[in-house]
């Protein structure tokens, strides 16, 4: 599956958006402009860096067709290409605008990327590649000019781009047959979005972000969906977020992608550290050792599996998966129920991040993924034992669905005595998870295990307890009432803001200090799945898209997280990526509604 998957032209390269790269021999296909007022040229663009702005407009994943827009220093471009019946690639390149007195240069040159055997020169007119599996000819339409001080490092083609462009590969195709090809890679694609129905343009959104976003990872042979390209670049060739990585993986599975949800979950898992903790996050450089983040992996892959029915895959995942269930019971519980925490250990690159916040209550909040959420506002930090002292509704919730799921797939692979553990475990904890409850209010909060005080702060993590099935229905009535209906708390026109409306720290709109985020929707769907709760699923499921659908039909952005008073971003204090990967989980629970993908489930409330 891994070499069918690494083959083939899609945008791989994590450092250009305009690289249309041709695996498995590295080959790349490099798009550029030349300004000719300033003599400065642009290649690898991504946007957002080096002055570079744009759009990712509606692709296709596996590479068929790409729609971009590009703005740099006056110049607005679209480039779209597609790839031909006999697994040619095509480019169409347009000027849009222009601001200065002379058209640009389209630069078109041929690199092979990472070390890879081969070697690029201009011949005939063209750009030829000698390659490892033989020769490839790339051609553009157009005179060429002469431009020797282009400040390239690989042998390059230009010519004015007054006119549409043409650049296709193998054949010397006309403009009118490029542009034929890639309107019909146009309608293929819009034809196959149609097929989702209702979630029509939530099936775009998602498969263009996984087309934008999906890269090759030469380190290790692999390709990941990282949070961004922005992140990409500022870490050195991809970051990826342990809480990210499964749900996006279900993601995947929703719109038939198998080997990218596949790809996303087995890597990921394969990032566990010999002591069976699931790094919090990793780059090529880096690795947090200290932390890791919400146990959501057993549930995504569940129900991944469900979609493909590949015995193998849960095989592949099972052991590491459940050494990470373990390793939470021997690092982060305390009497019987578990808290966030943060490990010392030895630097090794001398990042900052392998100092900032280890074994203080900042890297116990960052465990759990909500950052700087006012959950985890002034509770104190035991240093012996390396965890925060508060029992966490949301991790424990989220612990017990993870034994759950591990269990199934347990018994799926015959594995009867890791499965009657893993009940135990589960059983053992719906137990101690009483003490979590506050018989005034009828809900679960988190509780200081210090002073036995519960916490008045309120997140959108008190719906957890519903992904364990630990309220009854009536409770869980009396919870969806009093604090996701209730405009004091979680209801409004754009929901669910990360920290209540009436709490002192919504009115930062800081992070998670009162912004809406993807994850914290997603998750609260799923609990909300476990209950006949109709008119809250429903509500949640069509704002939650609403949220995704106005901000791609605006701007094509998918943010990292949203004003919940303008159902926006990139106002201050965002401090949100506006092209992110698990933007999309705000659309995932209507995939699940159509029937793409099962919700998972700890009983049916049918």
């Amino acid at each position: 599956m891994k070499q069918q998957q690494i083959s083939g032209w899609n945008t791989w390269n994590t450092r250009s958006i305009t690289s249309f790269v041709h695996m498995p021999e590295s080959f790349s296909l490099n798009i550029g402009l030349k300004d000719h007022s300033s003599g400065w040229v642009l290649f690898d663009p991504l946007i957002g860096i080096d002055n570079v702005e744009g759009k990712h407009k509606a692709r296709s994943a596996d590479g068929n067709f790409t729609n971009l827009e590009l703005e740099w220093y006056g110049y607005r471009i679209n480039v779209r290409s597609a790839i031909t019946e006999d697994g040619e690639m095509v480019v169409l390149v347009k000027l849009l605008e222009n601001k200065h007195l002379k058209v640009p240069s389209l630069l078109v040159g041929g690199s092979v990327l990472w070390n890879r055997p081969g070697y690029i020169e201009i011949k005939d007119n063209k750009i030829q590649a000698h390659l490892a599996s033989g020769e490839k000819n790339v051609f553009i339409t157009g005179e060429t000019s002469h431009e020797p001080y282009t400040y390239t490092h690989f042998p390059t083609l230009a010519t004015p781009l007054e006119n549409e462009v043409g650049i296709s590969t193998g054949n010397n195709l006309s403009l009118d047959e490029i542009k034929k090809i890639i309107q019909n890679a146009s309608s293929e694609m819009d034809l196959h979005f149609n097929r989702f129905g209702e979630a029509a343009k939530i099936a775009e959104i998602t498969s263009s972000m996984f087309g934008w976003l999906t890269v090759y990872d030469p380190s290790k042979n692999r390709v990941l969906t990282p949070d961004s390209r922005r992140w990409n670049y500022w870490n050195g060739g991809y970051a990826i977020f342990v809480w990210e990585m499964y749900p996006l993986g279900y993601t995947a599975a929703a719109l038939g992608l198998k080997e990218i949800a596949y790809s996303n979950i087995i890597e990921q898992t394969n990032e566990i550290l010999p002591n069976g903790m699931m790094p919090n996050y990793a780059t090529p450089g880096f690795i947090a050792k200290d932390r890791s983040m919400p146990p959501v992996g057993a549930l995504c892959v569940w129900e991944t599996y469900k979609k493909f029915d590949d015995i193998w895959l849960l095989e592949e995942v099972f052991p590491n998966l459940l050494r990470w269930n373990t390793w939470w019971l021997e690092n982060r519980m305390y009497e019987g129920l578990l808290c966030y925490g943060s490990n010392n250990y030895e630097p090794v690159t001398g990042n900052e991040w392998e100092k900032k916040g280890v074994n203080e209550r900042f890297g116990a909040a960052l465990e759990s993924g909500l950052d700087n959420s006012p959950m985890y506002d002034d509770v104190p930090f035991d240093k012996e034992r390396s965890i925060l002292k508060l029992w966490d509704v949301g991790l424990n919730s989220l612990y017990i669905a993870d034994c759950h799921y591990l269990a199934l797939i347990a018994e799926q692979l015959g594995d009867s005595a890791s499965a009657k553990i893993l009940k135990e475990r589960q059983q053992k904890h719906m137990q101690n998870m009483q003490k979590l409850f506050d018989k005034t209010g009828e809900v679960f909060k988190n509780k200081r295990w210090d002073t036995g005080e519960f916490q008045q702060v309120i997140s959108p993590t008190v719906f957890y307890p519903l992904i364990a099935g630990l309220y009854t229905q009536q409770q869980a009535e009396k919870v969806i009432e009093k604090y996701f209906f209730n405009p004091d708390y979680f209801w409004g026109e754009w929901i669910m803001p990360s920290t209540a409306r009436n709490h002192p720290a919504f009115k930062e709109q800081n992070y998670w200090r009162g912004r809406i985020w993807s994850a914290l929707n997603f998750y609260t769907y799923l609990g909300f799945k476990n209950y006949k709760l109709p008119e809250a699923t429903k509500a949640l499921v069509e704002k939650s898209a609403l949220l995704l659908e106005k901000n791609w039909d605006d701007k094509n952005h998918i943010y990292e997280n949203y004003n919940a008073l303008t159902g926006t971003s990139g106002d201050k204090n965002s401090n949100s990526d506006p092209f992110y990967n698990w933007g999309v989980l705000l659309g995932t629970p209507k995939l699940i509604e159509n029937g793409f993908i099962s919700p998972p489930l700890i009983f049916s409330n049918d």
